[in-house]
């Protein structure tokens, strides 16, 4: 006679668990500023944030729907590859870069769900914008060739040092002298 009753409040207080742990996932995920999508096995949306909803191009009739097969805001010419090779096994993670319609670049993260011992059940693909580091990336290039300019323009016997007191970069005149080519400076 007791036995029943243990089993069924054992198995009621697991459902009461289970249901607080969905119910703070799901809270975490809505309130995540992160746009991330999860997709299962066959590459179809399963959830996704509500900043994936503009980021992605994203609705809620798209959850079902292989997600290589729809029209997304971000040009990811390689990313039914790159995310079969999560699936499979091939990568832990991979990270791509990939634009918007808007010139904004973003870091788009695949990464495995997977529970222990298990082959990947699905994957979880997330947006980072890396617009204004790609932005710094250019200028620093354009302040590194236009330094380099400057050294080479100089009529004299220049060099530039590291920190290590070793030659980082030297003059036109400076290698003329010296009889060094550039590849042999740094």
């Amino acid at each position: 006679g007791e036995a029943p009753f243990l089993a069924d409040a054992a198995l009621r207080r697991r459902l009461r668990e289970l249901t607080a742990a969905n119910q703070e996932l799901s809270n975490l995920l809505a309130g995540s500023q992160v746009p991330s999508v999860m997709v299962d096995r066959e590459m179809r949306v399963c959830r996704f944030t509500r900043p994936a909803e503009r980021a992605f191009g994203l609705s809620a009739s798209d959850v079902g729907r292989a997600l290589p097969g729809l029209d997304l805001n971000v040009e990811a010419p390689l990313l039914e590859e790159n995310l079969r090779g999560v699936l499979d096994g091939l990568f832990l993670a991979k990270q791509l870069e990939v634009r918007d319609g808007q010139d904004r670049w973003y870091a788009l993260w695949i990464r495995a769900l997977r529970r222990p011992g298990r082959a990947a059940d699905g994957a979880v693909l997330s947006l980072v914008d890396v617009t204004e580091r790609r932005i710094g990336l250019r200028a620093l290039e354009a302040s590194r060739g236009y330094g380099e300019a400057i050294v080479d323009a100089v009529n004299n016997s220049l060099i530039i040092l590291n920190r290590h007191l070793k030659v980082k970069r030297a003059s036109r005149v400076y290698r003329e002298l010296f009889l060094d080519a550039p590849e042999d400076i740094e």
